[in-house]
């Protein structure tokens, strides 16, 4: 079951994936671990960075990032089904309001303080919410 506040923490921590910043080696040199601020060396083909943060490095359990981001991608890609789900849901409620505002009457006579609209806009619109219900 998908739930936005999981997906909210899980892409806090992760990177924010702006390739704007993105490096990539790929001659076989050695470059300073970014990571441990200059401390070790790694293979500069093995390197890449996203966001300032060296991912590639990360398969050598160096720093938290890689985890976190595969961690936010793994949820989101199980995730695709009930997100899916959550807008075909959503456009069926904006399909069954749609044009409520050309149809519809008021009486202050009769019915003060309500809005009468057509029998047919009420129950798709009711079903349309009684989806949401179910799920």
């Amino acid at each position: 079951m998908f739930e936005a506040e999981r997906l909210k923490k899980l892409h806090e921590f992760a990177t924010k994936g702006d390739l704007s910043t993105a490096e990539r080696y790929t001659e076989h040199e050695h470059i300073e671990c970014p990571v441990c601020q200059g401390d070790g060396e790694v293979l500069a083909s093995d390197y890449c960075n996203i966001d300032g943060k060296a991912l590639g490095v990360q398969f050598y359990g160096i720093g938290n990032e890689f985890g976190a981001h595969e961690a936010l991608w793994s949820y989101l890609v199980h995730s695709v089904p009930a997100i899916l789900a959550m807008a075909e849901r959503e456009k069926r409620k904006r399909e069954a309001v749609m044009g409520i505002d050309d149809d519809y009457m008021t009486s202050e006579k009769h019915h003060p303080g309500y809005v009468l609209i057509p029998t047919a806009k009420f129950e798709a619109i009711r079903s349309a919410l009684g989806e949401e219900k179910a799920s």
